[in-house]
């Protein structure tokens, strides 16, 4: 729960920072997004973390059920 708070409040920064999960290595991923633009990401080693990243930014737009997190929104 602290980890979705934490990543949410990075995410209304235009930021975002995760260990991808897809395979064993384990890249440090980071998504920054200009006004506009789609979300930039780097930090990747193969061709399969853009994808999870953007999987879970797609998981974490606003306008979600916040059920999880006490179903306040954060501003």
């Amino acid at each position: 729960m602290l980890l979705k708070i934490f990543q949410r409040c990075i995410e209304m920064q235009n930021h975002i920072a995760m260990s991808c999960r897809v395979c064993p290595r384990g890249c440090f991923l980071e998504a920054t997004k200009e006004a506009g633009e789609d979300w930039a990401i780097v930090g990747n080693d193969c061709e399969r973390g853009p994808v999870f990243m953007r999987s879970q930014l797609a998981e974490s737009q606003p306008g979600e059920d916040d059920s999880d997190i006490g179903g306040q929104p954060i501003a």
